[in-house]
Formats: C-alpha cells, structure tokens, sequence
C-alpha cells in the first residue's frame, strides 16, 4: 500500500494536511516488545561518535505560517503581509555531530522573518548551537529595530539544544534510548496498539503512548518507520514524518530521507547528503569564540546576565533593557 497525503478543509478553518490515518493500518500481527527494545540498546551502543550532513525543503502557505505565528503570539509586520494563496518555500542545510554527551548543530540557509512573514519575507540565517559536556551554547545573527547582531545565549541543560524536531527522525532511530532525548520522547512508554500498516514496502507495527505513535519495521532492526503527533480523535493526526531507511555500511540502519507534514499544509523534505558512524570528531568542534560585539546573554547561574564582547575578547557587562545599538556604543566607548 502506497502512503497518501490526504487534505481535509474544512469550513471556516485552515486546510488540515496529514499523511496518516487509522484507516490505513489493519489489525493483525504481534511485534515482540523485548526484542525491538534490545535492538535499539544495541543500535545505540554501537555509536559513539556521529556527523550526518542533510539537506530540507519546507513549503507553506501563507495561512500555515500566519497560524503558526500566533501560536508564538508573533505579530506579522503589516508590510511584510502577502496573498493569502501565496506559497512560502526555503531551503536550509544541517550538519549534525554528536560524541559521547557533546553535540554540535550547524545550520544556513533561510527562514521566514520572525516565523511570521508572508511569501518572499525570508531572511539569511547562519546558526551554531553546541553543548560541550558542561553547557549548551548558541550562536546566530539576529535582528531589532536597529538591524542585525551577533549574539549567544548560554544555558545549563544539553535536552534543550536536542528539543528540536527536526532532529527526531535522527536521534529517535541512532540514539533512541538516549537519556534526555528520553525526557521528551520517551520511547519505552509506548506500547503495541495491535495493529499494522504497509510503509515503503516494509511491514510496520503501530506502538502508541498517549496521544504519541509511532510505526516500527522489524526487517530493518526495528527501525522507527514513522512517528505521529495524534489529534484528540485519535485517528489523525497533525503531524507525521516518514523515514526512509537503509543499512549502513557498518551494518546499522540509518535515516536517507524523510518528510513531515503538518496542520495547517505546512511540509518539508529531508535528503541526508552524508552520514558517518563513528568518525573520530575533533575537539574544536564543540566550541564557539564569539567575534567581537556579539551579544552575550549569560543563562548559566539562573540568573540572567548580559555582556558584549570587545575587542580584547573580554566581556563588558550591559544592562539587558538596553538595545543593542546602546549596549554597543556603550562597551566601545569604555577603556577598560
């Protein structure tokens, strides 16, 4: 059975976009729990270092997008506001590394202004985002009412920079019992629905937990197939990504590409370009030196605090109520 992308509009509302409903599964089989669970410790315990490059393509209207930013409580700029019918389509490029506890996340490319803009208001992007084993550093170039800025955010907690979705079909099938992606997506909670569904010519059980499932394949080690965000009815849902996989040449099942739709007709598209098991990463990678004047907002102690870096690479402590314009005149205009 091919996968379908089904689109439901209805009245008054925003056209729901899913590529999955109950209706495609049939109830029959057994998947043995046991087994599915010591394959994926051993999947995992057979990585110890990561680097996977990979290429997305995201497409939204411009109703997803304004949908999405008020979720954020985000206001769309008057003049950056399009044709509702328009078509807002980006490219980014990813580069994952993980060693141990150490990741390191680059990304560029494009993304719409302030997650709110219409078709065509998309802005450059260049980010880095590392935890080193002791804390989670980001790097990006943002934007106010003055212009764009360099700036860093320091935080304690490593699950923070692993949060993101776009990193699930990775971490959920190479590292799936990984302790604080376990805190979001706690893989061992679900449990067999006791049905089946036909995914890239794989046979694939659901496992559900809660409001959660996702598809394994027993014939590709039990990797994750599909995992889906479920609405209340249970039966669709309002995001799915599917993940093709294949074996790797050190005989592990790894993720080539994949897709996720969701509410609203918001899609995107993954390649991966390159994928390593085990390189040897050098330490540089997971460390960051902040050119002079980015803006650093300092998380680590609870409370925050806020400096721009000079010339010397020291920091000048700066009052976070000003702008950056000000805290910047103010850090060069000081000898010490």
């Amino acid at each position: 059975m091919r996968n379908v992308l089904l689109v439901v509009v209805i009245p008054g509302m925003l056209a729901f976009a899913a590529e999955y409903t109950t209706a495609q599964d049939t109830e029959t089989g057994h998947i043995d729990v046991a087994t599915m669970r010591a394959k994926w410790r051993e999947r995992q315990a057979a990585i110890q270092s990561l680097s996977i490059s990979w290429r997305q393509k995201t497409s939204a209207s411009q109703d997803s997008i304004q949908e999405r930013a008020m979720r954020r409580r985000v206001a769309t700029p008057p003049n950056e506001r399009h044709n509702d019918d328009a078509k807002l389509a980006y490219e980014q490029r990813h580069t994952l590394v993980v060693a141990g506890e150490r990741v390191s996340w680059r990304t560029t490319g494009f993304r719409p202004r302030g997650q709110a803009a219409g078709a065509g208001a998309l802005r450059p992007i260049s980010e880095r985002r590392v935890f080193d084993g002791e804390k989670h550093v980001s790097f990006r170039f943002t934007e106010d009412a003055d212009g764009k800025f360099p700036q860093a955010v320091l935080q304690r907690e490593r699950k923070q920079l692993i949060a993101d979705e776009k990193l699930f079909p990775i971490l959920l099938n190479l590292l799936p019992l990984d302790a604080d992606l376990k805190s979001l997506f706690d893989l061992t909670a679900f449990e067999p629905s006791g049905s089946t569904t036909i995914i890239a010519d794989r046979k694939c059980f659901r496992l559900v937990s809660g409001k959660r499932a996702i598809w394994v394949a027993p014939d590709a080690d039990y990797s994750i197939i599909r995992y889906a965000w479920m609405n209340d009815d249970l039966e669709s849902a309002s995001l799915a990504t599917t993940i093709d996989v294949e074996r790797s040449p050190e005989g592990i099942f790894t993720p080539t590409k994949w897709s996720t739709v969701k509410s609203g007709d918001w899609q995107s598209k993954i390649a991966v370009n390159n994928l390593e098991i085990n390189p040897k990463i050098d330490d540089a990678e997971f460390s960051i030196i902040f050119p002079m004047d980015t803006l650093v907002i300092d998380q680590l102690a609870g409370n925050t605090k806020t400096s721009i870096v000079r010339a010397d690479g020291s920091l000048f402590p700066v009052d976070k109520a000003r702008t950056y314009k000000e805290a910047l005149k103010l850090a060069n205009s000081q000898d010490d």
